[in-house]
Formats: structure tokens, C-alpha cells, sequence
């Protein structure tokens, strides 16, 4: 990997992480203009057919995006003893 144009490391936390965020939703607004820019491999297609397949045999099982976060979330701080 190539040295940066630019020393990251004297950014604040907070200019970091809003960077990588910048770099992120760039990536991501490529790869929605052109798929072949992410392609998936074989194994990462075979599990979105196997999810796509479990969920239309039963969408009932689905869980909506803000509880499995906040699941997720109630999992981690109860992991370092937040509560």
C-alpha cells in the first residue's frame, strides 16, 4: 500500500472518522452506479441466495433494521458491563 498524499494521522478523531465516512459513501455511491465495481465472490452470492431463499420461504422471520441494532447494541454493552 502505497504512503497517503496527505498525513491523516494529525486529523482529530472526529476529522478521521468523518473521512472515512467521506470515503465509505463514496465507494458505495460508485459501486450502486456500477455493481462490477464490488463484485461479490461465489461464496458471499451463494449466501445472498441462501438468505434471499430462507426469507421468502418465511418473511415473517425477518427483523426490522432498528431492532437488530438495538440488539446488537443492548449485546455489546452488556459484553463490557455497561447495562
Amino acid at each position: 500500500m502505497s504512503e497517503p498524499g496527505f498525513d491523516y494521522r494529525r486529523l482529530t478523531v472526529n476529522e478521521r472518522l468523518r473521512l472515512v465516512g467521506d470515503i465509505w459513501d463514496s465507494i458505495a455511491e460508485e459501486a450502486q452506479a456500477n455493481p462490477n465495481v464490488l463484485p461479490l465472490t461465489d461464496v458471499q452470492r451463494a449466501e445472498l441466495d441462501q438468505r434471499r431463499a430462507e426469507h421468502q420461504r418465511d418473511p415473517g422471520s425477518a427483523v426490522p433494521w432498528n431492532e437488530a441494532m438495538g440488539r446488537m447494541r443492548s449485546r455489546l454493552r452488556h459484553r463490557r458491563g455497561d447495562r
